[in-house]
């Protein structure tokens, strides 16, 4: 049996957030097993018992415009990474370790290959990869796509070869199409766990406007600027259901001119003063909402998943979903009976699919209860960490 859990993630560098909830959440059920798990986190990170802040490189880094300066920052990214892992991780390695990485880019994976190279010996190292940055990951630059696609099969045939105790997840079935051809063989679909928060259900109002709430930062891939134009564009119109919804937003970094600009229609918008979000704040707001909106920017969704999807449907909230994106393909396999999609962009399309759902809400609320309880185990902790801790089958590598 596993002795130990170690989780390295380089982009673990605020004490609220994504990052944040899964090393939190995946710390508590180690110690519901009595099963010894840190977490190493970024140099910025605001170290607490169990966290080691350590990182001087992360995942979610832009590439440069000129392509030279491209390469020296995927390799200075990979030898700080391995220089970082010998000197804090590889000193606590024993056998029976799990090495869990679940934000990894093409850069990291060769820096966590130069490591295990390194090392005296590898027996008996279980190591799991999240594969959930996709190679156009926030940069669609052609020549970009193409060098993170070569750095991705060349550091997972690497990886292979270097820790036979290897299994890789990827979130999406369209990820897993994405790396399974680059190298990562047998990969499966698992969802990074979530512990579901219940909160009392509103009590029903005619008079209390219907909520319509996007989570998280207020950034163009996540739809933030279209759906606040298109609101503005369909208020326009004046149509007699808008006066029954508001749009619901709050963000740690929202630039001053975005804010201004929400102020200017405060019958339309509700901005949320947050300067920090913790668990209990966020699943509050969750909860109150009456649909989730998730118009994504489909270029940046065409493979990756969103946990504000499945946090939403987890707790039976509907949601607005885009065309072109991987969780509208889920949604649709599914009957969209929960989900309304929309075609991003399209102003036209967001009233339709906002005017469908003010018509009958409680028809949508209801299609959303009714599979909670499948997301709900798609999320599950204890699932998670019992796949995390199961051998690969593999010999050991020496």
């Amino acid at each position: 049996m596993p002795t130990q859990l170690l989780i390295v993630d380089p982009s673990h560098i605020l004490q609220t957030g994504h990052n944040h909830a899964v090393n939190m959440l995946l710390r508590e059920e180690a110690a519901r097993r009595s099963l010894d798990c840190r977490v190493f986190s970024h140099a910025q990170f605001a170290a607490t018992e169990g966290f080691a802040s350590v990182f001087q490189v992360m995942a979610y880094k832009a590439f440069p415009a000129d392509s030279v300066d491209a390469l020296r920052l995927a390799y200075e990214t990979a030898s700080r990474f391995a220089d970082d892992l010998a000197r804090h991780v590889e000193p606590l390695l024993r056998d029976g370790t799990v090495l869990l990485c679940h934000t990894m880019n093409a850069a990291l994976l060769h820096g966590l290959v130069q490591w295990l190279t390194r090392l005296p010996s590898r027996a008996g190292l279980e190591l799991r990869i999240g594969l959930n940055l996709p190679p156009d990951f926030r940069d669609p630059r052609p020549e970009i796509i193409f060098f993170n696609r070569f750095e991705y099969q060349l550091a997972l045939n690497l990886l292979r070869a270097a820790c036979p105790g290897l299994k890789c997840y990827a979130e999406t079935s369209e990820l897993a199409a994405i790396f399974g051809p680059l190298g990562a063989s047998g990969i499966q679909r698992r969802r990074l766990p979530t512990r579901v928060v219940d909160r009392p259900r509103p009590a029903a109002s005619t008079d209390r406007p219907r909520i319509c709430f996007l989570p998280g930062e207020v950034r163009p891939e996540k739809g933030a600027e279209f759906l606040i134009n298109g609101a503005v564009a369909i208020a326009a119109q004046q149509p007699s259901w808008l006066g029954k919804l508001r749009f619901r937003f709050t963000s740690m970094t929202l630039l001053p001119h975005v804010a201004e600009f929400l102020r200017q229609y405060p019958v339309l918008f509700e901005l949320l003063p947050d300067t920090s979000m913790n668990r209990d704040r966020y699943w509050n707001l969750l909860h109150e909402a009456d649909i989730i909106s998730c118009c994504y920017e489909p270029a940046n969704y065409v493979a990756r998943a969103s946990g504000i999807f499945l946090e939403s449907l987890a707790i039976g909230r509907p949601v607005l979903v885009s065309q072109g994106t991987s969780i509208a393909t889920e949604a649709a396999a599914s009957g969209n009976s929960y989900a309304i999609p929309i075609a991003y962009g399209d102003v036209g399309s967001l009233a339709a699919a906002l005017e469908a759902f003010m018509h009958q809400p409680d028809t949508f609320a209801a299609a959303a209860a009714a599979v909670s309880d499948d997301y709900r185990r798609q999320l599950d902790p204890v699932a998670f960490v019992d796949w995390l801790l199961t051998s690969s089958g593999q010999p050991a590598a020496v």
